[in-house]
C-alpha cells in the first residue's frame, strides 16, 4: 500500500513517520517535562520534536504535520485547547492524533476526540495512551 500524499510534503512522503519512526511533537512550557520526554520517547523508537512556545509548535506542525502532537492545557502564548482547534481548521493536520497532557484540568474538558494524560507522568499509561491514539482509539 503506497503512503497517502501530502501535497507540499517532499517526496510525497506521509508525515506522519520520519525514516520509519513516528515523530511525536510535544508542546509545554514547562522544559523538565519536554527534557524527560525528549529522553524517553526516543527509547521507545520515536521521532520528537520539542516546543516550549505553543505558536511555534503550531508552526512547525502546519509546515511538516507530525504523526501525533501531545500538548499540555495550559501554556502561556496559547492554550492546549486553541492548538488542537488550530489544528483541525487546517486541512493538512486536521485530525492529527492528539493527548492533552496536564497536572491540572478536568478530564471532560477535552474535546471527544482528543486524548489525556496526567502529569506526573506514569511511563506504561502515556506510552498506552500515544499507541491507542495512533490506532485511532482514544485514551484513557
Amino acid at each position: 500500500m503506497s503512503p497517502d500524499i501530502y501535497p507540499g510534503r517532499p517526496n510525497g512522503i506521509s508525515p506522519e513517520s520520519v525514516d520509519g519512526q513516528t515523530e511525536i511533537l510535544v508542546v509545554d512550557d514547562d522544559l523538565s517535562i519536554l527534557e524527560l520526554l525528549g529522553t524517553l520517547l526516543p527509547l521507545e523508537g520515536y521521532k520528537v520534536a520539542l516546543f516550549s512556545d505553543s505558536l511555534e509548535a503550531l508552526e512547525a506542525a502546519l509546515a511538516k504535520r507530525p504523526g501525533i502532537v501531545i500538548s499540555d492545557v495550559k501554556m502561556p502564548r496559547m492554550n492546549g485547547y486553541e492548538f488542537l482547534k488550530r489544528l483541525d481548521e487546517n486541512e493538512f493536520t486536521r485530525g492529527t492524533p492528539f493527548i492533552f497532557s496536564t497536572a491540572s484540568g478536568r478530564k471532560n474538558e477535552r474535546p471527544e476526540r482528543a486524548g489525556w494524560v496526567s502529569k506526573p507522568y506514569d511511563l506504561d499509561r502515556l506510552l498506552e495512551a500515544i499507541s491507542r491514539r495512533l490506532n485511532g482509539s482514544i485514551p484513557l
